[in-house]
């Protein structure tokens, strides 16, 4: 609770810079004269007592400074000082302004755009059931190359399967579709029947894929 009082304290003296700057300067105004007080009982003269309580206070700027670092937030006020003079040097400055606006367009909209790529692809999970399950696997000698494998080699893998659950084979497929209003080039996948079953979907129109559609010779659907 001692903690939180000294902190609601610091943000009003910061909200009230001006009341608590005058109350700051009547307390050590206070203290000053209580300390030549003091000294004049002692025997000095009221200017060596004057000189005397200075110098045992410190300096009364310093003593000021230590206490203004103590009843405030300091970083939160260099901060507002620095947006003030930012906002004063823009108003003054046009050219200066409109840099400064694009470059901070510029860059939030480059942080956005790199954002949402980052969200999409690293932070975001996969549409699909138990999707951390999920695995791409191909072969060949070049790591930048697409994703293949030859299909004889697709049927050995799952005809001695051990490590996955399901498995099923993709390959791109580049098609012509008549929308009625003319003709649209479309990019798609020609799948084995699991496909839909290993990624936990099902068709939002129609059936799924069936063994039979593997089959040689099987209609194209």
């Amino acid at each position: 609770m001692g903690a939180l009082r000294r902190l609601a304290a610091r943000l009003a003296n910061l909200a009230r810079p001006s009341r608590s700057e005058d109350a700051l300067s009547r307390e050590i105004t206070a203290h000053l004269a209580l300390l030549e007080d003091e000294h004049r009982r002692q025997g000095l003269t009221p200017d060596e007592a004057r000189r005397a309580a200075r110098l045992g206070l410190g300096g009364v700027e310093r003593t000021k400074e230590l206490h203004r670092e103590a009843r405030s937030i300091r970083w939160l006020e260099d901060a507002g000082r620095d947006v003030q003079h930012a906002v004063r040097r823009l108003a003054v400055d046009r050219g200066l302004t409109v840099t400064v606006v694009l470059t901070l367009g510029i860059a939030i909209g480059a942080a956005t755009a790199i954002f949402s790529v980052v969200d999409a692809v690293l932070l975001r999970p996969l549409p699909y059931r138990e999707a951390e399950r999920l695995v791409v696997v191909w072969e060949g000698d070049d790591v930048e190359r697409r994703p293949q494998s030859a299909p004889i080699n697709y049927r050995l893998l799952t005809d001695h399967n051990e490590a996955f659950a399901s498995l099923a084979a993709l390959a791109e497929l580049g098609a012509t579709l008549d929308t009625g209003r003319g003709p649209e080039k479309i990019v798609g996948r020609r799948v084995t029947a699991g496909f839909l079953d290993v990624l936990g979907v099902t068709p939002a129109a129609g059936r799924g894929f069936t063994a039979k559609d593997d089959m040689p010779g099987a209609p194209r659907v």
